[in-house]
């Protein structure tokens, strides 16, 4: 397959991410990091769904906007 559309149309691609779809929001996942300096606390916690991971997921970084430097 060359194309993204192509790929996508394959009927075993557009099952799986049906099934994904219906999956992630209830998707049990045991969050462990250790304590660094990019988790300052660490995490230690078992979420439900891919909504309750990001919340928790968060590493501390730096981004600077190269036209603003902000």
């Amino acid at each position: 397959m060359r194309d993204r559309e192509s790929f996508l149309a394959q009927p075993s691609v557009a099952a799986f991410m049906a099934w994904l779809a219906e999956l992630l929001p209830t998707l049990p996942v045991r969050l462990r990091f250790a304590r660094s300096k990019f988790v300052p606390g660490g995490i230690d916690t078992s979420v439900s769904g891919i909504e309750a991971v990001l919340a928790h997921y968060r590493w501390r970084a730096h981004w600077c906007d190269p036209r603003t430097s902000k």
